[in-house]
């Protein structure tokens, strides 16, 4: 569809914060045969999820975006991005139409006061491009 996997971190009043779109043709309970997903933490007052939020957006002309409220116990979300080149840091931006990071990494922290579920506590590692 020409949609970019990106990877970005927003100044949202003082405050850094990470958020990832990517494309999908996987199933989702939008019509189309596309998705784009946006990944994202939710403190806004004025919407009812909170917490760790897929926000998905569909090719059809007009359609709404559907929010689903996945962590509600996650106050904050670091991402990194792992390049193809070799031997390469970890990065916390990404962005490119013509490739995927090697990996990336997502770190959830709770919202003060709450806990995470046990395996949510710990950095959650996803490899996507080709490993050299």
């Amino acid at each position: 569809t020409g949609e970019e996997f990106v990877g970005m971190q927003q100044d949202e009043g003082g405050e850094i914060v990470d958020l990832l779109l990517f494309p999908t043709t996987s199933r989702t309970p939008l019509d189309g045969s596309s998705t784009v997903v946006g990944l994202y933490v939710d403190h806004d007052p004025e919407t009812p999820e909170r917490g760790l939020v897929a926000e998905m957006t569909g090719m059809t002309f007009g359609g709404e975006p559907r929010r689903m409220e996945l962590v509600p116990e996650v106050g904050r979300m670091l991402i990194r991005y792992l390049p193809v080149e070799q031997n390469a840091p970890w990065d916390v931006t990404w962005q490119s139409r013509n490739s995927l990071p090697r990996a990336v990494e997502i770190t959830l922290f709770p919202v003060a006061g709450d806990s995470l579920p046990l395996l949510l506590r710990y950095p959650i590692r996803v490899a996507l491009g080709a490993v050299r």
